[in-house]
């Protein structure tokens, strides 16, 4: 595991850790209170601190801006509420039926 302070999120008592995935992709989850304070202690050990900057949340990414968006809009519209995933497979969709064509 390659962790590195700018992989940490704090946001007041608790934190997130961002991890990387195949493919390249990219999630957070919370660190637990005890792993959170285990790195805290043994930074400690060794005479450093944890300087952790606050961070933007991924709930606060474009792409999560914009997954709401399109969910309100559905809503709205009466459409059965769905993710952005929902226009990779429309695209998909029609790419195949005029294929068949």
């Amino acid at each position: 595991m390659g962790m590195k302070v700018g992989n940490l999120m704090l946001d007041g008592e608790t934190a997130d850790y961002i991890w990387r995935g195949k493919g390249g992709k990219q999630g957070h989850r919370e660190l637990p209170q005890p792993a959170l304070n285990a790195i805290s202690a043994a930074l400690g050990a060794y005479g450093k601190e944890m300087a952790v900057k606050n961070r933007t949340r991924a709930k606060d990414s474009p792409l999560v801006r914009f997954t709401v968006t399109c969910s309100d809009i559905f809503k709205k519209a009466g459409i059965t509420p769905s993710g952005v995933y929902i226009f990779r497979q429309t695209a998909a969709k029609l790419r195949q039926d005029g294929e068949k064509q």
